[in-house]
């Protein structure tokens, strides 16, 4: 099955407003509106992008989608001299006038036997120009991701998981953010005939999922480093007490979820 999305919408750090979404299916059309408001910096203009993606569900257990975006005032954060000093260098949020972005997301489910498990990898080519120093630069190093969720069922009361998600180290506009690793891993145990479920986990086991950020003007080179602790190893225990049943059935929302891990 084949899927063509058309859409428009306004954003940044002032606000995200999205007017509406058009998807065009094989069988016919639907028109969603919607719209957030998020009150922020008052200074910055509000970004307007202009989205067309084709997607394409190959098989039913492989979904590719190709994007291509035009953003106008795309808000980031750069350092640069300040108005009212050109020789005291701010790290401060911007606009970009005109800038656009290609997007490749590609899901798979595989299914054998015991194991399970969903890929979702994602590559996103900026083409941004902005001014430095007087002349104008070009951002447009890809940034590649990769997540992976797994799970192994030993028999029916027990069953391992691991998921694991990557992101390449890439560049927006004169800061530099380094790549991140997330790897978690555990084992769920159902007890009671089903009553009780232990969970052990362990949570960023490769303490690498926070990046590191390096902003260079000219011979000024700026760094911020966040190594916020979140290794975790925990268990977990629930007990369903009144013979409680889950009415919640899977949808096609539960694969978008997954999507979302990576962007």
């Amino acid at each position: 099955m084949n899927n063509l999305s058309i859409g428009k919408g306004t954003g940044g750090d002032n606000f995200i407003n999205t007017a509406f979404q058009v998807t065009l299916l094989p069988v016919g059309s639907c028109l969603q509106m919607f719209g957030i408001r998020l009150k922020g910096n008052p200074e910055l203009i509000p970004m307007i992008e202009h989205t067309i993606e084709l997607g394409s569900v190959i098989k039913r257990n492989l979904n590719v989608s190709a994007a291509y975006k035009i953003q106008e005032n795309l808000p980031v954060y750069m350092i640069a001299p300040s108005s009212q000093n050109e020789n005291i260098l701010l790290n401060k949020p911007v606009n970009i006038p005109k800038s656009s972005l290609l997007d490749f997301t590609a899901t798979y489910i595989f299914l054998t036997g015991s194991f399970t498990t969903n890929l979702i990898g994602n590559m996103a080519i900026p083409f941004v120009e902005y001014p430095y120093k007087g002349k104008i630069e070009k951002s447009n190093i890809p940034l590649y991701q990769l997540a992976t969720m797994n799970q192994y069922v030993i028999n029916p009361t027990l069953f391992l998981f691991c998921n694991f998600g990557f992101k390449s180290k890439y560049s927006s506009i004169n800061n530099v953010i380094s790549p991140t690793y997330r790897l978690t891993a555990g084992v769920n145990w159902i007890l009671m005939q089903g009553k009780m479920i232990l969970t052990l986990f362990g949570n960023d086991l490769l303490h690498k999922s926070e990046p590191a950020i390096t902003s260079k003007y000219g011979v000024v080179q700026f760094g911020q480093s966040s190594d916020p602790d979140t290794r975790m190893v925990g268990i977990t225990l629930k007990y369903n007490m009144n013979g409680f049943r889950n009415i919640f059935k899977k949808s096609e929302s539960n694969q978008q979820d997954l999507e979302r891990i990576i962007k």
